[in-house]
């Protein structure tokens, strides 16, 4: 596996530990709420559309949660959260 790989699984792995994180917190809780923020407006032109927002909202939907509260009762118990998570990152990776 390449270095890149590595690291990429490595980012993605502690992205889904902090999310989790966030999504026991209260619902009012600043990083909640921002993890539910939509931006108003348009980007400029040549922006890319993938924001880290709608990457995450794609690999959320691979994983099978259709919904943050779907995933927000999966965080609700902490150690079932980090095998889920590590079965999510291992099969992203194709180790399934």
């Amino acid at each position: 596996m390449a270095e890149a790989e590595v690291v990429s699984d490595e980012v993605r792995r502690r992205r889904w530990n902090w999310i989790g994180h966030v999504l026991r917190r209260e619902p009012t809780d600043d990083c909640a709420v921002a993890l539910g923020w939509t931006p108003e407006g348009r980007r400029k032109r040549g922006r890319p559309k993938t924001t880290w927002r709608r990457m995450v909202e794609v690999e959320r939907n691979g994983a099978g949660w259709s919904s943050w509260n779907a995933a927000s009762r999966a965080a609700s118990d902490r150690k079932q959260w980090k095998q889920v998570v590590q079965a999510v990152c291992a099969f992203w990776r194709g180790e399934s």
